[in-house]
């Protein structure tokens, strides 16, 4: 027989320790519009709902004095994942900048 794989997650954290990674952090993008008629669930963009809900997890953060800890930020290029992206941080880069 073959030897035992290791499991998925058993490699995903071998591969974090080994870059050093020690936090991981998941955002999912805000609230967002209907699919329009003429395009894809890609081209889906944030309500002003969504947009609020970005900066105010980002606030959130700031507000819990968490430090900047990522080194590599991930995103989908769908707009409304770089633009909840782009609001959560803006928070984080105000409040880095007020306590430097």
């Amino acid at each position: 027989p073959s030897p035992p794989q290791p499991s998925s997650s058993t490699s995903l954290r071998h591969l974090l320790h080994s870059a050093n990674i020690s936090k991981i952090a998941f955002l999912r993008h805000g609230n967002t519009n209907p699919k329009p008629n003429d395009g894809t669930d890609y081209d889906r963009q944030l309500t002003d709902l969504g947009m609020q809900q970005a900066r105010d997890a980002g606030a959130a953060f700031a507000a819990l004095s968490l430090p900047p800890l990522y080194r590599v930020i991930l995103s989908s290029p769908a707009p409304r994942c770089v633009d909840t992206t782009r609001l959560f941080l803006e928070p984080l880069a105000a409040a880095a900048t007020t306590t430097a």
